[in-house]
């Protein structure tokens, strides 16, 4: 989305560029929205590589002849903020066992997401240990998705800065991210591992995820 919306200056002046193709933003698979920007974007004579994080990627742009095998770039994962590589993981030691979930809403129920999912698990979880604590952060408050049993049981922090986040990550034991592909528009996928569950595990956080496309190699 950000190159095409650049072309017309980039051409211009005759820049070459690279750009990066991540899950999410104006990407979407077999969309015919999708296929007509990246086109145009590929076909710049002013594209000189394009960089993927994901198989799915690479092989949805060799298989529609958008470029050569030669102009693309694979690095496997997600964007990762230099200053989260450096940070060391930190243990929970509030005694409480703390499972937590995370992500913006763009779906009106985060069923993308997997938010119903994560309070399913809640349910189920309380039925074994009432001690345990959850945990909410992004686009999600306790009318999203009613309650119920629920009612009083999930801590909500709201949306958190990258800094915030990192703190917030640091205090949890386990992340749940049940991810759907398909659910925003047709075609619409998230990456493996999303960016928040990278962030979850580099500050200590076990990940219990989902990987619906088989993106994990």
């Amino acid at each position: 989305g950000n190159a095409y919306t650049s072309l017309e200056l980039l051409e211009w002046s005759m820049t070459p560029f690279v750009f990066e193709l991540y899950p999410g933003g104006s990407f979407a698979i077999n969309s015919e929205k999708s296929d007509r920007m990246l086109e145009r974007v590929c076909k710049s004579p002013c594209f000189r590589k394009v960089i993927v994080t994901q198989d799915i990627t690479k092989n949805y742009l060799l298989d529609h002849g958008f470029c050569r095998e030669d102009q693309i770039e694979e690095i496997f994962g997600v964007v990762t903020p230099e200053e989260t590589l450096k940070q060391k993981p930190a243990i929970n030691v509030s005694g409480n066992l703390k499972v937590c979930f995370a992500a913006m809403r763009y779906t009106p129920d985060g069923r993308d997401k997997g938010y119903d999912t994560f309070l399913k698990t809640a349910e189920k979880l309380l039925e074994y240990d009432d001690t345990i604590e959850f945990h909410v952060a992004g686009g999600f408050d306790e009318n999203v998705i009613p309650l119920d049993k629920l009612e009083g049981k999930i801590h909500f922090h709201g949306i958190l800065k990258n800094s915030e986040l990192r703190t917030f990550m640091k205090d949890m034991d386990i992340i749940v991210s049940a991810n759907r592909a398909g659910q925003i528009a047709k075609g619409t996928f998230d990456g493996f591992p999303t960016g928040t569950c990278t962030e979850a595990g580099l500050n200590g956080t076990l990940i219990v995820c989902t990987d619906p496309l088989h993106l994990n190699n």
